[in-house]
């Protein structure tokens, strides 16, 4: 791996673990919030940034979750769905699957974890 490579690679890591923290931290929000709406537009905008830094970098499995999930919670800002326990459940399961990734990107320089299973719930 070239040094510029590793360099991204370095910046990427830096993004997504604060990207993840700021994730966790409006899910447990979510659970008690009056607007919930605020809340989910927030964790949208925080799936796309992921999205878009995971696409850039080549990390297909983490940017298929996070376009998974901004449709999902698309779903919830057009009106057409709304929060439930089951869902936040699911967001979750996003969430530690995005850690688990991020862990193996910074590791191994890929993942290999396969999300397609929490896809097919979301």
């Amino acid at each position: 791996m070239s040094d510029e490579n590793q360099a991204y690679r370095e910046i990427y890591i830096i993004e997504a673990r604060e990207n993840l923290e700021n994730m966790n931290q409006l899910l447990v929000d979510l659970e008690h919030a009056d607007d919930k709406i605020e809340v989910v537009n927030n964790i949208f905008r925080i799936a796309h940034t992921f999205k878009g830094m995971s696409s850039t970098m080549g990390y297909t499995p983490v940017a298929n979750l996070t376009h998974s999930l901004e449709t999902s919670l698309d779903t919830i800002r057009s009106g057409k769905n709304e929060v439930t326990p089951e869902l936040t459940d699911i967001l979750f399961k996003c969430l530690d699957a995005l850690e688990l990734m991020t862990d193996e990107v910074e590791t191994e320089g890929v993942t290999s974890f396969d999300p397609d299973e929490i896809i097919a719930e979301l």
